[in-house]
């Protein structure tokens, strides 16, 4: 099946002959597909959505249990350093206390002095920062009481038991102003010590007494001690056993313990209960609810402590890492899912269009193949290697071509073109060649098809370019056979060539006797007379020169004018055909500027040169008002010598300068001057700057004036030969 020309595709139907039925409108219920298929694309992406979906919940899920379990390993770590912590720090100041009972117990009372001197080595500053003070407890009656330590702590105060009251001496504060124990910690202490003298033992524990209120303030760590003087039964006289008390503030002992990314909620218990809770990293997350504790035992001071954590830590990243999941997940999912569902439904889309495409492209196709069989004119139409892709029954009838021939074909094996002077043209020079490089359509009259029997015929013809976004596919061409006219043109030509010849004899005797008369050689003249025979002669002068203009259009468009190709001197050509009009141009006071350069010799025909040069600068004289100027040229262009010539006349109306060079054409605006003019002028520069290989071209403005170039190779060659293509 050929291939169809794009630009046919799109004639209407009513352009049709009447044997080629315009095509039926397209059914497309009968393409439609069934009802059941359009559960088909929901399928695969439903299967991929409920897989994707499972995957990402099990991925949650996973990332989950990795959460909980390193913040297990992570809270774990962190307990057991801070168990390490814990002890050291409580440990230290444990030995303070054994080292300062023990000083006490081997060296019995103490003096002031002394105390200062042991306190003093002891560095609480560096050594014991969160050491609010140190000293001994005991009971004793009220009032003042000698080595009581006059530093201004509250020495004395009410026990709460048995009215005793506690004395505590030596006590020294590294604060300034000294530390004042608290009316509750005193209290706690006066009660310790009394029970312990009631009971006379001090098989005590090591307590720790932490009396805080709030969770705050300090908390005192104490020892019993007996002094010398100890019954052999292990008892102890009244009110014998002492108590080494250091005041820790313990917030203060305990600060710094917990790392910077976690807060943990730490309790300590020995068989007193306090909960500590350094404070927390300033995370901008909101604390999560304690979800994991733990417990540590040390053994410290003959007693076991446990320190109770729970995990308080604050809300980071990976808490949200299975719920983003799940929310990404989801999201890619439904995402997944509405592309497969469109590529799925886009394919079974694409499926039924082609199928609808296809019905219509045998629709179009079969209505081309119609509408190429019915047009007379014959078709080609080429890719860009000059293969045939598509050709009408006209065209195999114009060329004689089998039906089976010809398609896939290269063009010029099918089709032998000539040129006017019946020489083949090359593939390179056809007409096929230069739409193809210059992407410009062709059209001429001057060439011939030969058919397979060896004859020629003439053809008028229109090449175009196929494009594709800007890309040439290939070439169409039209061409119609013109035998009948060029048989016609050609009797024209012949027509015309003999009138022409015809009248030339007569003229030319006219031309003999008017200037006779006007010499007065036949006798004198009245002025009237005069008049009128100058008259005559000028009419006689158009006359001669309109048959002179019919001879040479009749001979190039016959093509029996040959031009002479001749090295020439354009210059001298030039002052020639100025020479030539110089009356013209005098007589209108007209100033001609004329610019020549030093120019090569170029090969052309002077003769035809002269008659273009002087139509030309005629034109620009007869269409110029008087006493106005004119500019002519003749230059070098690289390998073109160009002659222009430029008037400020009456210049070309728009409308008309496309037929500008159109045979016996006269502008309206030019009428109405009463300028002299037969409208070949123009027609036969145009005609002989083709047979030249040159070219002409111009530039006008009404009421401004016009500017005329022409232009000639210097070295004739192939150019000149071809047959003109416009």
């Amino acid at each position: 099946m050929n291939t169809p020309i794009p630009p046919l595709a799109t004639h209407p139907s009513s352009a049709l002959p009447q044997a080629v039925s315009p095509r039926p409108a397209q059914q497309t219920a009968s393409h439609r597909p069934p009802a059941t298929g359009k559960w088909l694309p929901l399928i695969v992406p439903s299967l991929v959505l409920f897989f994707s979906l499972f995957i990402t919940f099990a991925l949650a899920q996973f990332l989950s249990q990795e959460r909980d379990l390193a913040r297990r390993q992570r809270f774990e770590r962190t307990t057991t350093a801070l168990t390490a912590e814990v002890r050291a720090k409580l440990a230290g100041y444990h030995r303070l206390l054994l080292q300062t009972s023990g000083t006490v117990s081997v060296f019995g009372p103490v003096s002031d002095p002394d105390w200062q001197r042991y306190v003093s080595l002891l560095a609480m500053t560096d050594n014991y920062p969160a050491l609010l003070g140190l000293g001994l407890a005991e009971l004793g009656p009220a009032g003042p009481q000698p080595g009581v330590d006059d530093s201004g702590a509250d020495a004395t105060s009410d026990s709460g038991a048995d009215s005793q009251l506690l004395v505590l001496r030596h006590f020294t504060s590294r604060q300034s102003p000294p530390y004042q124990p608290p009316d509750q910690l005193v209290k706690a202490l006066a009660a310790e010590l009394v029970s312990a003298n009631t009971d006379q033992t001090t098989q005590l524990p090591h307590l720790v007494v932490m009396p805080r209120d709030k969770n705050s303030g300090p908390a005192a760590l104490y020892l019993p001690i007996t002094p010398p003087g100890l019954n052999p039964d292990g008892t102890t006289s009244a009110n014998s056993i002492m108590l080494v008390v250091a005041v820790v503030d313990l917030d203060q002992a305990l600060a710094g313990l917990v790392p910077n990314q976690h807060t943990v909620a730490m309790t300590i218990s020995p068989d007193k209960t306090v909960v500590v809770t350094p404070p927390g990293n300033g995370s901008r997350l909101q604390p999560r609810p304690a979800t994991l504790t733990n417990q540590r035992t040390i053994q410290l001071a003959n007693g076991s402590w446990t320190i109770s954590y729970l995990d308080r830590a604050a809300a980071d990243w990976r808490d949200f890492t299975a719920t983003l999941t799940i929310i990404l997940g989801t999201a890619i999912s439904l995402l997944l899912f509405a592309v497969l569902y469109s590529l799925s439904n886009a394919k079974s889309l694409a499926q039924q269009l082609a199928l609808n495409i296809t019905a219509d492209l045998k629709a179009t196709s079969a209505q081309d193949e119609a509408l190429l069989a019915s047009i007379a004119d014959g078709i080609i139409a080429t890719d860009v290697n000059q293969t045939i892709t598509t050709i009408n029954q006209a065209a195999r009838r114009l060329l004689g071509l089998e039906s089976h021939h010809t398609i896939n074909d290269h063009f010029h094996r099918v089709v032998t073109v000539l040129d006017d002077q019946l020489r083949p043209v090359s593939d390179e020079s056809s007409f096929v060649s230069r739409v193809l490089n210059t992407h410009q359509p062709v059209t001429t009259n001057q060439l011939l098809f030969a058919k397979n029997d060896g004859t020629a015929f003439p053809v008028r013809l229109t090449a175009s370019p196929v494009t594709n976004q800007g890309r040439v596919d290939g070439v169409v061409m039209v061409f119609q056979d013109i035998t009948e006219e060029k048989q016609i043109e050609n009797t024209k030509s012949e027509f015309i060539n003999l009138a022409s010849h015809q009248l030339r004899t007569p003229l030319s005797g006219i031309k003999w006797y008017l200037e006779m008369l006007i010499g007065g050689e036949l006798g004198p003249l009245t002025d009237e007379q005069l008049t009128i025979a100058k008259n005559i002669d000028a009419s006689n002068q158009r006359m001669i020169k309109l048959v002179k203009s019919l001879l040479q259009i009749s001979r190039i468009e016959s093509g029996k004018m040959v031009p002479d190709f001749q090295p020439t001197e354009l210059a001298k050509v030039l002052e020639q055909a100025q020479h030539g009009l110089q009356p013209q141009w005098q007589a209108k006071h007209i100033k001609l500027d004329s610019s020549i350069d030093h120019l090569p010799a170029v090969e052309t025909d002077g003769e035809l040169v002269m008659e273009v040069f002087i139509n030309l600068i005629s034109n620009a004289i007869k269409y110029s008002p008087p006493e106005s100027s004119i500019a002519i040229r003749l230059y070098r262009d690289n390998d073109r010598v160009v002659f222009s010539v430029a008037d400020h006349g009456y210049g070309i109306p728009q409308e008309f300068q496309d037929k500008i060079f159109a045979k016996f054409f006269r502008g309206k605006n030019i009428r109405k001057h009463h300028t002299d003019g037969t409208g070949l002028g123009l027609y036969l520069v145009e005609m002989i700057t083709k047979v030249l290989g040159g070219k002409v071209w111009f530039q006008s403005q009404e009421n401004v004036g016009s500017t005329f170039w022409f232009s000639l190779p210097i070295s004739h060659s192939a150019e000149a030969e071809q047959p003109p293509l416009t």
